[in-house]
């Protein structure tokens, strides 16, 4: 009865040292991976978002297809979009700097301002629009 015990013992203990050495082995290599992701995920470029809003009858509305156009003080960066349906925009990839960001569409008062984004950094603006 013993000898039956120890041959299921063994093989199953060989099996659980051969699967934790793996498992430690892919562990060190996939963290080291890991880490060089994180590493090149974070750069100096930066990035700037916002939404476009404007008043309806006493309550705010998300302005969709308002043109917004941002632009490099020291860069000379110029760059155009148009926000989505939730009057949402995204300028990336943007180097440090000031940019002026101008939010404009027929009928409506353009709204102006002036960013200053750091080295590696993301910023949220939220511009007003004005009926005319």
């Amino acid at each position: 009865m013993k000898k039956r015990k120890l041959l299921f013992v063994v093989p199953t203990a060989a099996v659980l040292i051969v699967s934790l050495v793996l498992s430690l082995k892919a562990g060190t290599s996939g963290e080291n991976d890991l880490t060089n992701s994180v590493e090149n995920a974070c750069s100096n470029r930066g990035s700037i978002y916002g939404t476009v809003v404007y008043f309806q009858s006493c309550y705010m509305q998300y302005m969709q297809a308002a043109q917004i156009e941002l632009k490099g003080n020291k860069t000379g960066v110029k760059e155009k979009v148009n926000t989505n349906r939730d009057g949402e925009f995204v300028f990336d990839d943007l180097k440090a700097d000031t940019y002026k960001i101008t939010a404009s569409k027929n009928k409506y008062k353009n709204d102006k301002v002036k960013i200053k984004l750091d080295s590696g950094r993301a910023r949220f603006v939220e511009l007003e629009l004005k009926k005319k």
